[in-house]
């Protein structure tokens, strides 16, 4: 007995399919829309001619799609629609929600390892202006419309957040967006800007300038054309001062014109271990000397070094796990505090109890030291 999927011979043993004792079972395991087709059975036999059955085994599911602008000339812009389900689904794209748009190219597109597999786009080329479109897509399980809103206008106000290094802030772009909701501008960006002063607390907690407002101009890298998404600043490559605090905000500007200014957020730079962490905002990295890199520089023997971390916020004050074997972390800033104990959980993190905390180091060898990553909890995603 020989089984084919659509005419290309099946064997066995399989990753994908099972056979029965007798041959005559084919069991599909972990279905995708690879697998779907037409599947035959041959049997042959000495006394009689050859017998064939031929199955069609089709999956339901319902279509999803996005829509997006995927080009720009000076004139006009390419407005593409990407989506799956299964059987293939009927598609149109549509402007303003009355004109229905020529499909200038469609494709199939298989992504290799993923659960759903197989993806159609299409699309449009259209002149440059601003306008909406929609995406339209059904088959027999259901249908789904994704929308698109092109506008010419000066990027929306942005915001910023702690960047996915510790030394980096992340400015967020584009403008809120409700569910299967694009927006995208017609003029390009072109650079961001921060200004940059650095502060401290006085003795009742408030905020004291440092410096004058610095102002930085950077360019815009590629890639963020269409939607506005995020820019990352790498603020460890600005020359900012150890152990310091700075207030920082940003404006974006494209062809068009420039945003306003973001609120303000507070920086906290690399603090060695030594120096007092006055007021957490979102996070800081401990490291235990200056020179600290993690491969060369050592400091040397009989180190030892106290630092103290507040919030002001009744907030719990959280380390990776794997970070504190090196150090002692008190539960509190006084001699008297209990020692937070490493002990395992079901979280990376191990966290106080009290809105301060101390960190005591003590080595009596040359040692390359530590770098400790301390974060507020309720910062943490995984609270």
């Amino acid at each position: 007995m020989k089984w084919t999927h659509n005419e290309i011979d099946i064997y066995f043993p399989s990753a994908k399919y099972d056979l029965s004792a007798d041959q005559q079972k084919l069991t599909i395991k972990n279905i995708t829309l690879n697998e779907i087709g037409d599947y035959q059975c041959e049997v042959e036999s000495n006394f009689s001619e050859s017998m064939m059955k031929r199955f069609h085994v089709m999956t339901l599911m319902e279509p999803l799609s996005i829509i997006f602008v995927a080009d720009r000339t000076e004139y006009d812009i390419k407005v593409s629609c990407m989506f799956h389900g299964s059987p293939k689904p009927n598609f149109k794209l549509v402007e303003n929600e009355l004109l229905p748009l020529n499909i200038s190219s469609e494709r199939k597109i298989k992504k290799v390892g993923w659960l759903i597999n197989i993806f159609y786009q299409i699309d449009a080329i259209v002149e440059k202006k601003n306008a909406t479109y929609s995406c339209q897509v059904s088959n027999k399980a259901g249908n789904h419309t994704s929308f698109l809103k092109v506008i010419e206008s000066n990027p929306p106000k942005p915001r910023i957040t702690p960047g996915q290094s510790d030394y980096s802030l992340r400015i967020h772009i584009s403008p809120k967006k409700k569910e299967n909701f694009e927006v995208a501008f017609l003029s390009p960006l072109s650079d961001y800007k921060l200004l940059i002063q650095k502060v401290d607390f006085d003795a009742n907690r408030t905020f004291v300038n440092v410096s004058d407002v610095n102002e930085l101009v950077f360019p815009i890298e590629e890639g963020l054309d269409f939607d506005y998404d995020y820019a990352d600043i790498q603020m460890n490559l600005l020359n900012l001062s150890l152990n310091s605090m700075y207030n920082v905000k940003a404006a974006v500007a494209n062809t068009f014109g420039s945003s306003e200014y973001s609120d303000w957020y507070t920086y906290l730079t690399k603090h060695v271990c030594g120096n007092d962490v006055k007021k957490l905002f979102d996070h800081v990295n401990l490291v235990s000397h200056e020179t600290y890199d993690g491969e060369f520089n050592f400091h040397p023997e009989n180190y030892e070094c106290i630092s103290r971390i507040s919030t002001f916020a009744n907030d719990s004050i959280c380390a990776p796990y794997d970070q504190l074997n090196l150090v002692e972390v008190y539960d509190d800033i006084d001699e008297n505090a209990p020692i937070i104990l490493r002990k395992s959980t079901n979280s990376q993190w191990i966290c106080s109890k009290n809105e301060r905390i101390r960190i005591v180091y003590d080595s009596h060898k040359k040692s390359l030291g530590f770098s400790i990553h301390f974060e507020r909890k309720s910062k943490i995603s995984d609270f």
